[in-house]
């Protein structure tokens, strides 16, 4: 069975959707550490409402997937500063971010929560090492045209034309692949030099302009830097800011005359407008409430737990479908 972490999220609402923001400033770690899922071990997810980060640890002490962060030490190089941002920070100078090492993917439980966008930097372990070379490590120094310190330093035929780029690929609801984007962390391909650089900054990764809803995000990796097929560069990357976005189906509605309000709600919630039955439902779809409307419904919602909650009326002219966040 999978372990969870819970992480909070900012909620914005909107008028036809309702987005979220994974920023993982609740995470609650302390300062300059990290969460690499060492305290529940084997496979496990960080988990944001109905919002996954697959990851898994080992009790041999290596891990893969996702971790949570908030290092940020730009200037030591090795396997030992693994967890910092080269950025020097998280997303729009935050303090928490994740980061992805080797495999990991973003994954929602709900057909009608897509994945518009995230964004994406460099660790600091990748960073310095594309930048200076690995000393008595595999990674080569970027613009150069010999292999690293491990390989022998020989000549390994790139004529320093070096990169470092992440493959991001979508999936719909049903598991298809929709499409993908590449982004280069480091780009050493240009003929003029000075034009060469390694990304120190986060850059938004924007999946809306896709053909369907995305669902799923895995990655992949690529290096000029390889070896008999494997990667000599860190494979890692920071990502923050994941940004989410329920389809509240608003244009579908058959009853137009029906308000929702406040949302987010607290203790009180209001329904005002046409009659019928009125249900509340969990995400899952656990009934919580079932009654007749009359026109104006002051519910009680003091005892719900936070979150997100669906509300349906039905009548003879149509029904009408909304969500709203509990806080």
């Amino acid at each position: 069975m999978k372990k969870l972490y819970v992480l909070a999220t900012a909620l914005f609402i909107g008028a036809s959707a309702q987005a979220q923001t994974i920023d993982f400033e609740s995470f609650g770690l302390a300062v300059d550490t990290f969460d690499n899922g060492s305290a529940l071990g084997d496979d496990f997810e960080f988990l944001t409402g109905d919002v996954t980060l697959t990851s898994n640890y080992n009790p041999g002490g290596w891990w893969d997937g996702f971790a949570i962060s908030n290092m940020n030490d730009v200037t030591t190089a090795g396997w030992t500063n693994e967890y910092s941002a080269y950025s020097g920070s998280g997303g729009n100078g935050s303090a928490t971010f994740a980061v992805w090492y080797y495999d990991g993917n973003i994954e929602t439980a709900n057909s009608d929560l897509s994945i518009d966008s995230f964004f994406i930097s460099n660790t600091t372990f990748s960073a310095l090492s594309m930048l200076n070379g690995d000393p008595g490590g595999y990674g080569k120094q970027f613009g150069t045209s010999v292999s690293g310190d491990n390989h022998g330093n020989i000549p390994d035929g790139s004529n320093g034309e070096d990169f470092y780029r992440v493959w991001v690929y979508g999936e719909d609801e049903f598991g298809d692949l929709i499409d993908s984007s590449e982004v280069y962390l480091a780009d050493y391909r240009f003929s003029d030099n000075t034009q060469d650089y390694i990304v120190d900054d986060w850059i938004k990764v924007d999946l809306t302009e896709y053909a369907e809803p995305i669902t799923v995000v895995y990655f992949k990796v690529e290096s000029s830097d390889t070896t008999g097929g494997w990667i000599n560069t860190p494979t890692y990357f920071a990502i923050d800011n994941i940004s989410v976005k329920w389809d509240l189906g608003v244009n579908e509605n058959q009853l137009t005359n029906v308000s929702v309000y406040p949302n987010p709600a607290t203790d009180q919630l209001m329904i005002k407008g046409e009659e019928g039955i009125l249900t509340i439902t969990s995400l899952t779809g656990a009934v919580l409430y079932s009654e007749d409307h009359s026109a104006f419904s002051q519910l009680d919602i003091s005892n719900y737990s936070n979150g997100i909650y669906v509300i349906h009326l039905v009548n003879a002219s149509g029904s009408y479908t909304n969500r709203f966040n509990k806080q």
